[in-house]
């Protein structure tokens, strides 16, 4: 078996740069080595939604490989999100 974990920051920015919101969660990892090893080959994904506050230029997301301390980040333009009705 295989363990680890993924330490996620989902952070909305505004137009001057400054964090108006970040949210973060560490997120442990059991699995087989089979299924390890698929993703490793194909990756994975995770879905989760984030209540947005009016006029966020960013939303960055920051994911760090517990064990390793890996990281990469995403950032995505407030002028491409898509915001749901409630």
């Amino acid at each position: 078996n295989w363990e680890g974990s993924l330490d996620v920051v989902v952070a909305q920015s505004s137009p001057d740069g400054s964090v108006v919101r970040s949210v973060d969660k560490t997120m442990t990892l059991r699995m087989t080595a089979e299924r390890h090893a698929q993703i490793m080959k194909e990756g994975f994904s995770i879905n989760a939604t984030v209540a947005m506050l009016p006029d966020v230029a960013r939303l960055t997301v920051v994911v760090r490989d517990g064990p390793t301390g890996s990281m990469g980040t995403l950032v995505v333009p407030g002028n491409k999100l898509s915001v749901r009705p409630n």
